[in-house]
């Protein structure tokens, strides 16, 4: 289905025009995006603290922005959309209490992504080729201003510093801050259609994506505070996707579409676990598994989607290996190690509200509340003085009988709303996690499911195979392997409260070489000196000595053309 927006054809874009088109493969991400965003606002409307209402703004807008993205059918539409999409999360990033440092990142790194997008567009040579997806054929020098654009989109290091590492914000609906590389996995799959079903980039790519798990795992253990662990967890997951399905050039679309719907409500569902985990009223245990389901969706184990681009990288791994498979092995084997201890610690705060003294629920609450007081009817008042009743008669035991009624009432109904509101809550927070974390366990045990509805050849008909068939894929060594590195991080997270106290130095120092700000802070100080010189420069020659500069290029020109 295809819907033309606007009529305007810029003629710098080869005369196209704004348009949407629903992509197929695509829909899985457009549905977990959507289901995101509506548990976000699900769980933010069940906590008891007032919202404000520029996060549910923001929240729509970056909703609408991003399904923009994901539909776009064309290069101007996607520009524009992502041009929107960094505008509102600039926005909704200062209303999340972000840092300026970080706005500021988001920013440059964003519109490189943007400038890398247009300029591939502008160097593919034009006509109706580059119009629409479908029909796009693309150059190797557009290519590779595109793989930029997505590597920048999808936080892979080293240039990762766009993801919100810094967002202090504690709301559920700060959960859609955390889901911009959305857009970037719908790049990622287009242009791996585009390029006839294997993922641009060559083994440059296979080098980063691998050295974003590694170091994913190691920036999430040795960050501090735990909170701020989140974002480097999904950054070493989407190298770990990446590299998988770099890896396995046939089924690397199905690769990238599990692997972003995992993502997507992998990291969703862990941070609204852990900012609504004090509005869980009566069965507490209730709210850790969907954490739990969050931690093994970004994990990559099975009965997860994620499990389709692990069992594959699994496999690929240990099929045959050689030096530069034994490298990437070895860089794999560190970041799963390291992302066990790291969710042990993002987690830690359910697992301690689960011994703390559970709240009244609402039947509780409708238990105990007082009870209504005795109605009084006319026989049980007391009997009116003889002159009473010949002055006032029975009118007043009538309004007091009334009024009495009418208190009873009222405080029955108040009682009931109480309770209608802390069910409301319950029920909000329980579609809020339920719903995604629901989501991940069937398409982890139903692969196909995510190509429901595509219109493809029988090409792509080995994309999602079977949860069976996945199992199968890594072999005893592969998943001896990887129970090895899942054993060795849990016995690392049980050693956590003792080590990280002994090596808390140790730690500081690594995470703040590995983040690489001081690399940018440096990049961005020479940036500064260079423009401070060219300010001098104009104040000089622009300044209050301009005259004086004038006269003296005039004398020097008549003294060049006396000497000719």
């Amino acid at each position: 289905m295809d819907v033309v927006i606007s009529l305007w054809q810029p003629s710098f874009l080869f005369g196209t025009m704004l348009a949407l088109q629903t992509f197929p493969l695509l829909q899985p991400l457009v549905g977990a995006l959507v289901v995101a965003t509506c548990s976000a606002i699900g769980v933010q409307t069940a906590r008891s603290e007032e919202s404000p209402p520029r996060l549910y703004a923001t929240s729509l807008v970056l909703l609408a922005a991003g399904l923009m993205a994901l539909w776009s059918a064309n290069i101007l539409t996607l520009i524009v959309s992502w041009m929107i999409y960094d505008l509102v999360y600039v926005l909704g990033y200062t209303t999340g209490e972000g840092s300026a440092q970080g706005v500021v990142r988001r920013l440059v790194l964003s519109s490189l992504a943007t400038l890398c997008l247009w300029t591939g567009a502008l160097l593919s040579g034009g006509g109706v080729d580059v119009s629409w997806w479908p029909l796009m054929t693309v150059g190797d020098t557009a290519m590779i201003f595109w793989t930029m654009a997505g590597i920048l989109r999808l936080w892979i290091y080293p240039f990762h510093l766009a993801a919100p590492f810094h967002l202090r914000s504690a709301a559920p609906l700060a959960t859609v801050l955390l889901l911009n590389p959305v857009i970037g996995w719908g790049l990622w799959v287009r242009l791996t259609v585009v390029n006839g079903g294997s993922v641009p980039g060559g083994e440059l790519l296979s080098t980063l994506a691998a050295i974003t798990w590694a170091l994913g795992g190691v920036l999430a253990w040795t960050c501090k505070p735990a909170r701020r662990a989140l974002p480097w967890m999904g950054m070493g997951t989407a190298g770990a996707t990446l590299l998988a399905a770099a890896m396995s050039s046939e089924r690397a679309i199905g690769i990238l579409v599990a692997g972003g719907v995992a993502w997507i409500l992998g990291m969703s569902v862990l941070n609204l676990s852990i900012t609504s985990h004090r509005e869980w009223s009566g069965k507490k245990w209730l709210g850790i598994i969907p954490a739990l389901l969050g931690g093994a969706a970004l994990l990559g184990l099975p009965a997860t989607p994620s499990f389709v681009a692990a069992a594959n990288l699994i496999g690929r791994f240990t099929g045959n290996l050689d030096v530069w498979r034994s490298t990437r092995l070895g860089e794999a084997f560190l970041g799963n190690l390291l992302f066990v201890p790291s969710l042990v610690r993002y987690v830690s705060p359910l697992m301690k509200h689960l011994s703390e003294p559970a709240d009244e629920s609402a039947s509780d609450l409708l238990a105990e509340s007082p009870p209504p007081q005795e109605l009084v009817t006319p026989s049980e008042l007391d009997p009116p003085a003889e002159e009473d009743v010949q002055a006032e008669g029975s009118a007043w035991t009538v309004l007091h009988v009334i009024q009495q009624r009418w208190t009873d009432v009222f405080q029955t109904v108040q009682r009931w709303w109480a309770v209608m509101q802390r069910w409301w809550g319950e029920i909000s927070l329980a579609v809020g996690l339920g719903l995604p974390a629901l989501l991940l366990v069937v398409t982890g045990l139903f692969p196909p499911v995510l190509e429901g509805g595509r219109t493809f050849s029988t090409v792509w008909d080995s994309q999602f195979p079977s949860f069976f068939s996945l199992a199968a894929l890594p072999g005893l060594l592969g998943w001896g392997m990887w129970a090895i590195s899942l054993g060795l991080g849990g016995l690392l997270a049980w050693q956590d409260g003792n080590l990280r106290p002994k090596a808390s130095l140790l730690f500081d120092a690594l995470h703040d070489f590995l983040c690489l700000e001081w690399l940018y802070e440096a990049l961005l100080g020479a940036l500064g000196r260079g423009l401070n010189l060219l300010r001098w420069a104009d104040e000089v020659v622009g300044g209050a000595g301009a005259l004086l500069w004038t006269w003296l290029l005039f004398l020097l020109i008549l003294l060049i053309r006396g000497i000719e």
